[in-house]
């Protein structure tokens, strides 16, 4: 259950972020920063917790969201 809250605060913070930048007319850059975090930082995070580490989901989902968050 801790995973899962810290999991969603993270989320908060991602969605507030991201509302900003929109309500700047930042959309152009919130793309980009969305694609390198999610692309290029969260796939190949997630990939190698699974299957280098051996982790289970979770712990995947939380790290990786942890990570393309802050």
């Amino acid at each position: 259950m801790y995973v899962h809250c810290q999991s969603r605060n993270s989320e908060i913070f991602f969605g507030i972020t991201a509302g900003v930048a929109r309500g700047c007319g930042w959309q152009e850059y919130a793309a980009y920063a969305n694609l390198g975090a999610f692309y290029c930082i969260g796939m190949p995070t997630a990939v190698i917790l699974a299957f280098v580490f051996h982790l289970n989901g979770w712990v995947c989902t939380f790290l990786t969201k942890s990570i393309t968050t802050y």
